[in-house]
Formats: C-alpha cells, structure tokens, sequence
C-alpha cells in the first residue's frame, strides 16, 4: 500500500458507521500517475438491485443519490435518498421469460478524488455500481450559435 492509498484509508475513519437498515459503501480509486489528471475524470455511481424482469419493460428506482458534506470534516459523501419502489412501465406480453435485471437510479456524477475514499451509504437492499470517465484530449468545444 504506497502512501497516498494509506492516507485514503486513514480518511475513512471520520466516516460514520452505516444506521441501523443501511449499508456503507466505500470505493477506493486509484491514483493518476500525474495529479492533476484527475480533474479529468468523474466517477458514475448508481443504486440498484437486480430483481425478475421481462426484458421489455423499462424499470427505475424512485429514490436517487445525493451529495452531501461530512460535518466538521468538509469531506463529500453520498447518501440514497428517497425510498427503495421501482417504476416500470407496463407493457403487456405473454410468453417472456423473466430473467435477472440491475434496477438502478438515475447516475450521480463524482469528481475523482484519490486522496479520499468515496462514501455512499445506502439502505440494505441496494448495491452501488460505479464507473469512471475521463475526458480525452481530442474532447471539443461547443460553437455558439
């Protein structure tokens, strides 16, 4: 473990333990090799589950992640706000075999931070997803107009 993963380690303990029904989630990302990389690039989480779904049907969770400050630290977290009921649409065909789907919220856009963990806490039933983006150097400009 080098340094700067250590310090990010050392960080989680001014997190919380998850409340009685919830679930902590904690991602530690990687370091750039070049710092200042890493205003280049987000971090994708979503909340989700997998339940039995058709395949047709389309499926969210109603509630969404939210970003929120650590008090007295400063430091960002994630919390799932809202209750855990999917929304689907209804579309009516007979014969489909159901088959596991992730059923997740709307994404919630993180900036990389490596120097710390990234917190989500979650009700016991959710999972987190995450992904990470990173803007190319061949990224354009939008024309006014």
């Amino acid at each position: 473990m080098d340094q700067k993963t250590s310090a990010a380690h050392a960080a989680l303990a001014a997190f919380p333990a998850a409340d009685a029904g919830q679930k902590r989630w904690v991602i530690f990302l990687k370091a750039c090799e070049n710092r200042a990389d890493e205003a280049n690039c987000l971090v994708q989480l979503h909340a989700g589950m997998s339940v039995k779904g058709d395949g047709i049907n389309r499926s969210a969770l109603s509630g969404s992640l939210q970003l929120h400050t650590l008090a007295g630290w400063g430091y960002g977290l994630v919390r799932y706000e809202g209750d855990t009921r999917i929304s689907s649409t209804r579309v009516g065909y007979k014969g489909v075999a159901e088959h596991d789907t992730w059923v997740y919220t709307k994404p919630l856009l993180y900036a990389y931070n490596s120097q710390l963990p990234l917190v989500v806490y979650t009700p016991s039933t959710l999972q987190i997803r995450h992904g990470l983006f990173r803007l190319s150097a061949s990224a354009g400009f939008a024309q006014e107009g």
